[in-house]
């Protein structure tokens, strides 16, 4: 249902894609859409894209390294590399951006691979111990009549050392450490510490016990709020968790000891070698006797609210990039209406919004989104109020001219080849460019001279455009163009640059008019691209809730008394 509203859009058409959506489930890995005679032929095909999409997105499983479906989809789903081609344009900087979003392969040094990389391998390390030991001590209770006194001994102390909070990520048992003949039996998996299903549960404890089942879930209990946990620092002396820059003044350079600085640095580096050797030191030995290092453990009981911090390091930076994208293209995810024809009206709480709340954002970067979606449904308005000096667009039927309108709109937000630039120009030349030339602006010497020397082997964009207006400007006003151009004031470089792009001959307005129609027409083409960009946005923020939702249960934070809102909500 989520899926569905998200896709397709909220009312009656919502419920009906959503009953599509379902039926498409059955026999979607055919690849072929179901057949349904109350489904019209393209809403079926549509769910046909979508449930191949969300198929795609359950392959990678939940906490491990193969779950890089959202990401591989928002770098290299052929609709969204065709909405960026034909829409923002693919430049060399915004591929590179992207490729910093990859889970798979990145770099330590930006993005986040590094957090996916360490949070995936460390609970695989953790869960494959567990998996190990429980199959080797565990003994079932259909064979503890057969099992020896020593074999059961050493079950009761396997599952003693694992109540311990402190075992929640150590090495290897010791070999001092008696252990069962064989392996007593192999019915522990990943489900049991990755999944926390209760019918699985309840499975365990027929075959091992309610004891066995109690410590299997203190012990991943103890696992996930170490990994996704922290350090208690609150624990920590003041003077070790903060640093007063007036105070270190006081103590270390007040009073001519700055001249000692030098010194101070020298003894610093020496005391920082020595806790390098000590830490390597202490780390060998509790790799060698893992008892010492359950002693020595601290253990963090961090909130709920430092697992999602690392949730959304990991998952995060994807799903803001697809925001961005549908941000720049689609009027619907700001508040705005898709068209203009049927008189929807702007919605008072847009998706965008909801997102921005789902995810917790900083003001700063909750700011930033909020602003974008302001721009976009200003230029909603704006293209609303442009229509009327625009030629009428016919359309075969009402499905059309709605893709249609949805594809213009598009168009008019991402400024598809300067179509909004063009549009303002005519009224930018009137009534800009006179203020700017009435501020008396003038280039420096140093820049007129270069100038001068470009212009004996290029001609300068401003100086093209004055050639193609017809018409000689005057000083002053060719002054001010050059200024404005060189400083990028109120749009020049853009206004310029956009003219200059046209056909000699040809009007801004009907370039505009002539852009927009041929748009028009590809309208369910782009209506199926935009689609696949709701889709994979939409799977990208399910992506993050259901990271929260297992992570919860599988730590137990509902005993803090946190409850679920935070990581069972949806926008």
């Amino acid at each position: 249902a989520f899926l569905a509203r998200r896709v397709f859009g909220a009312g009656t058409a919502a419920t009906h894609c959503e009953r599509a959506l379902r039926a498409q489930l059955a026999s979607v890995r055919t690849g072929v859409p179901a057949a349904d005679a109350d489904t019209p032929a393209v809403v079926r095909l549509e769910a046909n894209r979508t449930a191949l999409l969300y198929l795609h997105y359950l392959d990678g499983a939940p906490l491990h390294a193969s779950d890089v479906q959202t990401t591989e989809q928002l770098i290299a789903n052929a609709s969204l590399q065709n909405l960026r081609q034909h829409f923002l344009g693919n430049d060399a900087r915004e591929r590179k951006r992207l490729r910093k979003l990859k889970l798979d392969d990145g770099t330590l040094f930006s993005g986040p691979f590094l957090w996916f990389r360490f949070i995936t391998e460390s609970i695989a390390v953790e869960a494959a111990k567990r998996i190990t030991g429980y199959n080797r001590f565990c003994v079932s209770l259909a064979e503890r009549d057969a099992a020896s006194p020593a074999t059961l001994a050493t079950m009761q102390d396997w599952l003693r050392r694992r109540r311990d909070p402190r075992g929640g990520r150590t090495a290897a048992d010791p070999g001092a450490v008696p252990r069962a003949v064989g392996y007593p039996t192999t019915e522990f998996t990943a489900q049991d510490f990755l999944g926390g299903d209760p019918e699985r549960d309840r499975h365990l404890e027929s075959l091992f016990g309610a004891e066995v089942l109690e410590v299997v879930r203190i012990d991943r209990r103890t696992m996930v709020r170490e990994i996704f946990g922290t350090r208690p620092v609150h624990h920590l002396p003041k003077h070790d968790r903060s640093f007063n820059p007036l105070l270190f003044y006081r103590r270390r350079l007040s009073r001519g000891r700055v001249l000692l600085v030098p010194l101070l640095l020298a003894w610093r580096l020496l005391r920082g070698l020595g806790w390098v050797v000590a830490r390597v030191r202490q780390i060998v030995r509790e790799v060698i006797d893992p008892e010492l290092a359950m002693q020595r453990r601290e253990i963090g009981q961090a909130p709920f609210a430092v697992a999602m911090r690392k949730i959304h390091r990991m998952k995060a930076p994807g799903l803001l990039a697809a925001m961005r994208l549908r941000l720049a293209l689609d009027p619907v995810y700001a508040g705005a209406p898709p068209g203009w024809s049927t008189g929807e009206p702007f919605v008072g709480e847009s998706e965008v919004e909801r997102d921005v709340r789902f995810l917790h954002l900083r003001e700063r970067a909750a700011a930033e989104l909020r602003d974008a979606a302001a721009n976009a449904r200003a230029q909603v308005t704006a293209l609303h109020a442009a229509l009327a000096g625009l030629p009428a667009m016919p359309a075969a039927n009402d499905e059309d001219r709605a893709a249609g309108e949805l594809a213009v709109t598009c168009a008019w937000l991402a400024d598809r080849e300067q179509v909004r630039t063009l549009w303002a120009a005519g009224r930018w030349i009137e009534e800009v460019l006179p203020g700017l030339a009435s501020e008396g602006l003038r280039l420096g010497g140093l820049r007129r001279g270069w100038n001068a020397l470009c212009g004996l082997f290029v001609v300068h964009p401003v100086d093209r455009w004055l050639q193609r207006q017809g018409r000689p400007a005057d000083r002053a006003t060719a002054a001010a163009l050059h200024v404005a151009w060189q400083q990028d004031r109120a749009g020049a470089r853009a206004v310029v640059a956009a003219c200059n792009a046209l056909a000699p001959g040809l009007d801004p307005r009907d370039a505009v008019a002539g852009s927009l129609a041929a748009v028009f027409r590809q309208g369910s083409a782009v209506q199926r691209d935009l689609r696949a960009l709701r889709a994979v946005q939409s799977l990208a923020v399910l992506d993050i809730r259901n990271y929260r939702d297992l992570v919860f249960q599988l730590g137990d934070y509902a005993a803090d008394g946190n409850g679920e809102d935070p990581a069972a909500e949806l926008p």
